[in-house]
């Protein structure tokens, strides 16, 4: 039941469960886990060692959990970088980028064009658009649009 469009390359040892779209001129390099009902779009390049739960395109090793409440939603232009972990019920922006290693924690809205530097974000919280969150942040409170945090816990940066 997987519907499968033209021009196609999938490598070895790659699993695409049912349900699952995948779109025109994509590549799925070897090792890949693509879950049911997932939607692939053109053009798409899938590095090995993926597994996809959700509609969404990531990078090495990445995990992106289904979402068991509301979808998990990964907008356009958004990259994940190595060891990205996305977990259910997330919302992540259009053109957003998040770098190793990273956890995305449980119904966790990141806004536009954020960047997310190896970080862990918990729970239920909200980035908003054009946020900078620091290499090793833990952010436990939501952040507004427009502030960089870094620490553990996230903190807002202040100008001397």
């Amino acid at each position: 039941t997987v519907t499968l469009g033209e021009n196609l390359t999938i490598g070895h040892n790659v699993v695409i469960e049912e349900k699952s779209v995948i779109k025109d001129n994509t590549k799925i390099l070897a090792n890949t886990f693509i879950g049911s009902d997932v939607v692939i779009g053109k053009n798409c390049l899938i590095y090995p060692n993926v597994t996809i739960r959700e509609k969404s395109i990531i990078g090495d090793n990445c995990i992106i959990i289904r979402g068991a409440i509301d979808d998990t939603v990964i907008h356009k232009g958004v990259k994940l970088n190595t060891l990205v972990h996305i977990a259910h019920n997330d919302v992540i922006g259009e053109n957003t980028i998040i770098t190793s290693p990273c956890h995305v924690c449980g119904s966790v809205t990141i806004g536009d064009n954020c960047h997310i530097a190896g970080t862990t974000i918990r729970n239920q919280r909200t980035v908003g658009d054009n946020a900078v969150v620091g290499l090793g942040a833990v952010v436990v409170k939501n952040i507004e649009a427009g502030t960089t945090v870094v620490g553990n816990p996230a903190k807002e940066m202040t100008k001397k």
